[in-house]
């Protein structure tokens, strides 16, 4: 710290005799800079601590002030009336001292105090230990006067003269006083003829009741001594029941104002083969639903969630039971449906058909369909060990097959036995004829509608490539989704390149076995 530059330092402090002490000291310094300069006109930032025992002792108040310098750098501010940081200063033990007075001050008017000065409090402070003191002796205690005599009670007035007994009068007949009450329905008799008829706000039921607690808040229950509880027994099947026929209405509404559940719905019978919540529509609307979840916020509109101590299939499920058209889950968004697993076994989506499709047609049967620009679209996060879209079984495709990279069949040699060289592959070719021809196929539109694709190709007769090649011919039935369960036989043009490799080798050495018999004959 630098060193505090104070011209004039005093400390004033007024104290009264039969008054009570001000619990403040005014404290005035001219301030001058680290240039040695007076800080005139402007604010200064200081932070005053009083340290007890030592200018090292501990500080038991402290606290800063803001205040302006005047024209010759005076700057003036009341210890105990600052923005208190430690202590409290009414409570300082004034005679349990020394205390000094240490005072950092910011030239700038901030609380980044560049300059400070420490010094001890001597005469003027302890005026306020005066207050409490008992320094002071007191005075001795005057002679206690004596009891003053007690005054004469006084006489008792006369008591008033009794006035004379009125006359008897005659005694009236007997009379009775017994009348009968009675209830008919509504009506309320009295015996000698008075009748009231009771009317329904009498609150025998709970419509009388409410209409009974008139608006606003007569109508209003304020459960803070518990839940409000229904008990269904008996044969009853409903325990709640709210109808309402006013269009555009809410039969039930649960309002949240702070943190919890709208609506909760607890099932805790293991047995229970019914949903906890569950929401019934007939509406003739495409686009209506019988629960709607709609989050204005960054959530979900609807969530479903299984603890991991659970036992069940899926968070959220879907089930159309519809033979024709429909669906079990449909989303509609810039994502309609979106799947995400954490777990590497689980699946992202996982759609099932548990349709036999034995081959009766026709049979879709299909787990997963997708339709749209891209039907589906599959991508990896790992190229060499992922895979955009995998299949465990066949792959049938109604239309041409693109690849952008080429389409590659396991050849590892790691996975291959009894390999032997193709021989006599130029003679075998020879068997097998190209040809061109024009293929027709029936493919089921997303309607259920027939339609019929006629292309026009190059290749070779499946059954007579069979002959000569079994290996590269299969049967399957390709087109039972549109309701043709023929088996066709395939083509695998794969297993034909190696054949064409040899037999253009074969070619090949005629030709070299050609050009050297050529040379000699040359000679």
């Amino acid at each position: 710290m630098k060193k505090l530059y104070i011209l004039v330092a005093a400390l004033c402090l007024s104290a009264y005799t039969f008054a009570q002490a001000p619990q403040k000291m005014t404290y005035q310094a001219v301030v001058r800079n680290t240039s040695n300069q007076l800080v005139t006109s402007a604010s200064v930032g200081m932070k005053i601590s009083v340290l007890q025992g030592s200018s090292t002792g501990t500080v038991i108040y402290a606290e800063t002030h803001t205040t302006n310098t005047n024209a010759n750098g005076l700057a003036t501010v009341q210890i105990g009336g600052g923005t208190l940081l430690s202590g409290n200063f009414t409570t300082i033990d004034w005679a349990n001292g020394p205390f000094f007075l240490k005072t950092e001050t910011d030239p700038t008017g901030g609380s980044t105090y560049t300059i400070s000065g420490t010094t001890q409090l001597l005469s003027v402070p302890y005026a306020l230990y005066a207050e409490t003191s008992g320094s002071s002796t007191p005075g001795p205690q005057g002679i206690q006067g004596p009891t003053g005599p007690q005054g004469p009670a006084g006489a008792t007035g006369a008591a008033g003269a009794q006035g004379p007994i009125g006359l008897t009068g005659p005694q009236g007949p007997a009379g009775t006083d017994a009348q009968t009450l009675s209830l008919v329905g509504s009506t309320l008799s009295i015996s000698g003829g008075n009748s009231v008829t009771l009317t329904s706000g009498s609150g025998n039921t709970l419509d009388q009741s409410y209409d009974q607690g008139g608006a606003g808040l007569g109508r209003t229950i304020t459960t803070d001594a518990g839940a409000v509880q229904i008990n269904n027994s008996g044969t009853n099947s409903t325990g709640l029941e709210v109808n309402s026929g006013v269009t555009n209405s809410t039969a039930v509404l649960a309002n949240i104002s702070g943190v919890g559940v709208g609506l909760r719905a607890e099932s805790t019978s293991a047995a229970n083969t019914f949903a906890a919540i569950q929401g019934n529509t007939n509406s003739s609307t495409a686009t209506n639903s019988a629960i709607l979840g709609n989050n204005s916020g960054a959530g979900y509109g609807v969530a479903g969630q299984i603890p991991s101590t659970a036992t069940g299939a899926s968070a959220v499920y879907g089930s159309n039971l519809r033979t024709t058209g429909g669906s079990g889950v449909s989303g509609i968004g810039f994502n309609g449906v979106v799947g995400t697993s954490q777990s590497a076994l689980g699946f992202g989506v996982y759609g099932y058909n548990n349709n036999a499709a034995t081959g009766t047609a026709p049979s879709l049967a299909i787990g997963t369909y997708g339709y749209g620009y891209n039907g589906i679209y599959g991508q990896t996060s790992n190229v060499t060990t992922g895979w955009a879209g995998y299949f465990t079984a066949d792959l049938g495709v109604d239309g041409s097959g693109y690849s952008g990279g080429g389409w590659f069949t396991v050849s590892d040699k790691r996975l291959k036995s009894n390999i032997v060289p193709i021989t006599g592959a130029l003679d075998k070719l020879a068997l097998i004829q190209g040809t061109h021809y024009t293929i027709t196929t029936p493919t089921k539109q997303i309607g259920g509608e027939l339609q019929f694709k006629k292309r026009e190709q190059y290749g070779v007769i499946a059954q007579d490539l069979q002959v000569v090649f079994p290996e590269m011919v299969s049967e399957k039935a390709i087109f039972n989704n549109a309701g043709d369960d023929t088996v066709y036989k395939t083509v695998d043009y794969i297993q034909l390149v190696p054949v064409m490799i040899e037999a253009i080798k074969e070619l090949n050495a005629e030709v070299e076995q050609l050009k050297k018999e050529l040379e000699e004959l040359k000679k």
